[in-house]
């Protein structure tokens, strides 16, 4: 479970493993979805996902919290913009 330390530990606001870890799901998520609005192939696809890790775990290892809310929100407003686009193009 999520404690006190995890987002503001006794290194101030480094991120915790836990937070990286979800840093880099939440940013593999982020660029999954990125490549299904710009039709990208399985590889690329892939790619994108591993570049989102990366990117996400390596920015929550820096800036735990403020880089995990803004990663969540952009993942809901990718989400949107996915939704949206199938929903008119399909």
């Amino acid at each position: 479970m999520f404690d006190f330390y995890d987002f503001f530990g006794p290194h101030g606001m480094e991120g915790s493993r836990r937070v990286r870890v979800i840093g880099a799901i939440v940013g593999a998520a982020i660029g999954w979805l990125v490549a299904l609005i710009g039709e990208a192939s399985t590889l690329a696809t892939v790619g994108y996902a591993i570049v989102g890790a990366v990117a996400g775990g390596a920015f929550c290892a820096i800036f735990a919290i403020l880089t995990l809310v803004a990663a969540v929100i952009l993942l809901v407003v990718v989400g949107i913009v996915v939704w949206e686009y199938f929903k008119v193009a399909g």
